[in-house]
């Protein structure tokens, strides 16, 4: 898991520094998780016992999402090629949050309606990250722009309800 630690960091780094990813990086790194969630039970009770600081939620929260849901997966049976854009689309769920200031990333408070309304764009910001992967299947740009919709309509950031919905956002 320290790899796909590692991975995660290195594709931060690269969006971060305003650089393209390469897909069969990222392939590679989902394939990983796979493989450990896989191989290893005791990897994703490991990984959600790891406590979480302000520093370092976007790296610990997205690769706890990207194990339960590939667990999730799996159990649903998945072929391997769906497995690998449902893990990359819950890798990268909160990649749009790079783009925010960062105290989003590290502030515990309450958002004020001006933070709020940032907030809720991070998912337009991850699926504008996504669409600069060349090759990139549109599962993982739906998983990144739905992720916070809600079936009665209340989520963001377009209030998309039930159907209209993604089944792996």
């Amino acid at each position: 898991i320290e790899d796909i630690g590692r991975y995660f960091i290195r594709i931060a780094e690269e969006i971060t520094a305003g650089k393209q990813i390469d897909l069969a990086f990222l392939e590679t790194t989902v394939t990983d998780m796979i493989i450990n969630v896989v191989m290893d039970s005791n990897m994703i009770l490991e990984l959600l016992k790891v406590r979480e600081t302000p520093e370092d939620f976007l790296f610990s929260h997205s690769l706890k999402v990207c194990a339960l849901t590939v667990l999730i997966a799996i159990a649903m049976e998945f072929e391997r090629d769906v497995l690998i854009e449902i893990g990359q689309g819950a890798l990268l769920h909160d990649i749009g949050m790079l783009k925010l200031r960062n105290d989003f990333l590290t502030g515990t408070g309450r958002l004020s309606p001006r933070e709020t309304t940032e907030y809720r764009a991070h998912p337009l910001l991850g699926v504008s990250i996504l669409r600069n992967i060349n090759g990139i299947k549109n599962t993982p740009l739906l998983i990144v722009l739905q992720h916070h919709e809600r079936e009665d309509g209340s989520g963001f950031p377009k209030g998309f309800a039930k159907e209209k919905i993604h089944q792996f956002a």
